[in-house]
């Protein structure tokens, strides 16, 4: 199977993430089921070349940490590229107005854009880019 172009407009998502710590019981449960692939996998078996969400909203809360990432203006693009026996994806992100807080702090808001890629492997960021007011901070690898 295959597709062109997977574009997405307005999407909205809520990411809830609480880690427990879960007991060794010897009572019966539930069979265990087969994990998922794991998302790269499932976009290298789509054979997606070209990836977008744009004006899109997200709200992260780690409940344990606790950290919070919330914002709008999110676009996230994805580019098919490499060959067949080595396949990659160039991504790029942009995200606006996003308000970051961390512990008890006061939330600071921020912008971040990152350019990246994604392989069958693994994923690396190229560069990052984490502003507020006008003012960055620039990630590259070395």
């Amino acid at each position: 199977m295959s597709l062109d172009e997977l574009k997405i407009a307005q999407p909205r998502v809520h990411i809830r993430w609480k880690r427990t710590v879960r007991r060794m019981s010897h009572t019966p449960g539930p069979a265990k089921q087969k994990p998922a692939k794991p998302m790269n996998e499932t976009l290298f078996d789509l054979h997606v070349k070209q990836v977008q969400l744009q004006d899109g909203w997200v709200l992260y809360n780690d409940v344990r940490t606790p950290l919070a990432m919330q914002g709008a203006d999110f676009r996230l693009a994805l580019n098919a590229g490499g060959d067949a026996s080595k396949p990659i994806y160039v991504g790029a992100l942009d995200w606006k107005d996003v308000q970051f807080a961390a512990k008890r702090y006061v939330p600071v808001p921020v912008n971040l854009s990152a350019k990246f890629t994604i392989h069958r492997d693994g994923f690396t960021v190229e560069q990052a880019l984490l502003a507020r007011d006008g003012r960055g901070w620039i990630c590259k690898p070395n």
